[in-house]
């Protein structure tokens, strides 16, 4: 099957492949060939995409892309002669001729080149009705869109599948290559609520696009009824039940704590079979009754439960770098959704389940998780860096969850604000702090460190790290290693590979990677890496960012040279973006919509009655602000390094 060029825009990481195909396409070029059909012709506009947006292949040289554009320049006028013959009648034929992967296309010249001239609101009428997969793509055009407004407008109101366009277009995250998608003003809110609302009752409903309705918070662009919402949610529920009471397999991933007699301060087994995926942690328990310190039990969350890495970066959050093909393929996904693939979700239940089994623990020596933080901001930090006046206020001890919510929910932006007026006063000043009634949010909070934190900043950057980390990437592949490696890295880790165990178009790449310094050939023409440019990329690609203060000064000097070159940008703030973005998720409702929002339904009072969910959310904020521990002395550590006595001391 011939695989003919086409254009995906500028960020295509795959570019090289279709503009090889491009190549021969301009070297077999005849202007007077005859016999071109439809294919040829969008194959033609595709290349002259490539051309008009200076895209070529790095082995051309200045003279060689020269005569190639000359020779592009005379697609246009064979395009324009084609597309003459277009009329309505040889619309669907001509359509149905087309390559599937360049029907878009096809769509897309109706209207550039002014083809709909000569095609009557009756006639196109008969082609959408005869095509139904085109609307697919009609909606991407905005001058289809206002030609063919009440036709298009009637279209989607007749056809029920046809709410998934309207749900996708105001909420499903564009990871397709179009940019943008169109309503006809035709289409006015009451119909579009009429169409979702039909498409909910319909019997054939996409499960995912129920899941999607059902979760939507409203926007000012498009609020759907929360009867709506709530038909798709109750929906949801029942299809969930039904599928699981009719025995369909699933695969069950889980954790499990122990606490033993056992040498070893931490022992880590899993247990995998086909149905099951086990994670167990077994703790020493005498290491628990025999380290009551407080720095100690603190220190616990970082080298007993992993609550942060050895860049103090969280671990219980989304990472996108590892969610698998299925997730980031599969499924809808809005444009301000928190991703939560299994990855996720099995960190996020690891870190809660421990969280509830250490809070159990200390409770039998007659200690809360709280008075580590009491003790943390009044004592600690006062004694160690001489910060007077940080106040934490713990619940009584016969406060119900209820109760303790409210209160540590309040106590989440008050460290926080306190933690800002020492960054800009160097003190903590109570008056001032009781007379503010400036609201922060708690992701903004800043950091006392100038260069904390360091981030792809480039295309060049975000390719280089698909080459080597994603598992989707080619480079992983040779006909020596198979597909014995899911991603370059390893392979490069592993195996003596040189640029020609590659096939040509995968040479492309790799020559790049190392005309940019990121790969080089070593003296026998195997492919090698700088470790400390590993270190960094791996950190980038683990954390999303890098944490300066942990460099070596070998990746330091890498580093500045990066930024240099616009690779990387700095930020100073106490959250890297990821932990922010988690953040936002687990509290409020101002970035994603899929999330607990737990301080939001707390503070407005539309929480639920269960306390069994009111203990859950409890130790989420736990969780949280113990993260917020952890990050404030990483600040007084690393601003402070002279201080030997630190709770934990870091570089």
């Amino acid at each position: 099957m011939l695989i003919r060029a086409k254009y995906y825009g500028t960020n295509d990481l795959l570019i090289s492949h279709s503009l090889q195909r491009a190549e021969e396409v301009i070297n077999t070029f005849s202007l007077t060939c005859s016999n071109r059909d439809i294919n040829d012709i969008l194959e033609y506009y595709n290349i002259l995409l490539f051309f008009d947006n200076k895209l070529y292949l790095p082995s051309w040289d200045e003279k060689r892309i020269k005569e190639y554009t000359q020779t592009v320049n005379l697609f246009r006028a064979i395009i324009g002669r084609f597309l003459n013959s277009i009329q309505g009648e040889n619309l669907s034929f001509l359509y149905q001729q087309t390559d599937k992967r360049l029907k878009s296309d096809f769509i897309a010249i109706l209207a550039k080149y002014e083809v709909t001239k000569r095609i009557t609101k009756e006639q196109f009428t008969q082609f959408i009705n005869d095509e139904p997969d085109a609307i697919n793509f009609i909606v991407c055009e905005r001058e289809l869109i206002e030609k063919y407004n009440q036709v298009i407008a009637d279209y989607l109101s007749n056809n029920i599948k046809c709410a998934e366009l309207v749900i996708k277009h105001y909420f499903v995250k564009n990871e397709s290559h179009y940019t943008n998608t169109f309503m006809p003003d035709e289409l006015n809110r009451e119909q579009q609520e009429k169409i979702i609302r039909a498409y909910v009752n319909w019997d054939s409903a996409n499960l995912n696009y129920l899941r999607l309705i059902s979760g939507l918070k409203k926007t000012g662009d498009y609020p759907i009824s929360d009867e709506v919402k709530l038909l798709a949610y109750r929906k949801v529920i029942n299809y969930q039940k039904e599928f699981f009471k009719n025995g369909n397999a699933t695969i069950r991933f889980s954790a499990e704590i122990e606490f033993h007699d056992q040498k070893e301060p931490i022992l880590i087994n899993y247990k995998e079979s086909e149905k099951e995926h086990i994670a167990q942690y077994s703790y020493n328990k005498q290491w628990f009754s025999e380290n009551l310190d407080f720095p100690t039990l603190l220190n616990n969350f970082i080298f007993l439960f992993f609550y942060v890495d050895s860049y103090y970066c969280c671990q219980f959050l989304s990472n996108p770098h590892f969610l698998s093909i299925i997730e980031r393929t599969m499924g809808l996904h809005t444009n301000n959704e928190y991703f939560t693939g299994v990855g996720f979700k099995c960190v996020q239940n690891l870190s809660t389940l421990q969280m509830t089994a250490y809070r159990a623990i200390l409770k039998q020596y007659n200690i809360e998780i709280e008075e580590l933080y009491k003790w943390f901001f009044e004592d600690y930090l006062k004694k160690e860096f001489g910060v007077e006046n940080y106040l934490y206020f713990v619940p009584s001890a016969n406060a119900n969850y209820l109760e303790k919510i409210l209160l540590i929910a309040s106590q989440l932006d008050a460290v926080l604000k306190q933690f800002r007026l020492y960054i800009n006063n160097g003190t903590i000043d109570r008056e001032l702090f009781e007379f503010s009634s400036a609201i922060y949010k708690i992701v903004d909070t800043p950091s006392m460190i100038e260069k904390k934190y360091l981030y792809p900043n480039s295309n060049a950057i975000n390719r280089v790290l698909y080459y080597l980390f994603s598992d989707q990437c080619m480079l992983s592949y040779t006909e020596k290693t198979i597909d014995k490696y899911d991603s370059f890295i390893k392979l490069l880790a592993n195996e003596d590979i040189k640029v020609e165990d590659y096939p040509k178009y995968d040479q492309v790449e790799l020559k790049w990677l190392i005309e940019i310094g990121i790969i080089f050939e070593d003296k026998n023409g195997f492919l090698r890496m700088e470790y400390s440019l590993y270190e960094i990329l791996l950190a980038l690609h683990l954390n999303g960012c890098i944490a300066f203060s942990y460099c070596s000064k070998r990746e330091k000097q890498l580093i500045d040279e990066m930024i240099k070159r616009g690779d990387l940008v700095v930020k100073s703030s106490l959250f890297t973006k990821q932990e922010q973005d988690y953040l936002d998720y687990m509290l409020n409702v101002q970035k994603f919509y899929n999330g607990p929002e737990i301080r939001n339904k707390y503070v407005h009072g539309n929480f639920s009655q269960d306390t069994q969910i009111h203990e859950k959310n409890y130790i989420e904020l736990l969780k949280i602000m113990t993260l917020i521990v952890l990050k404030i002395n990483e600040e007084f550590c690393l601003k402070y390094p002279s201080n030997k006595n630190t709770m934990v001391v870091v570089p």
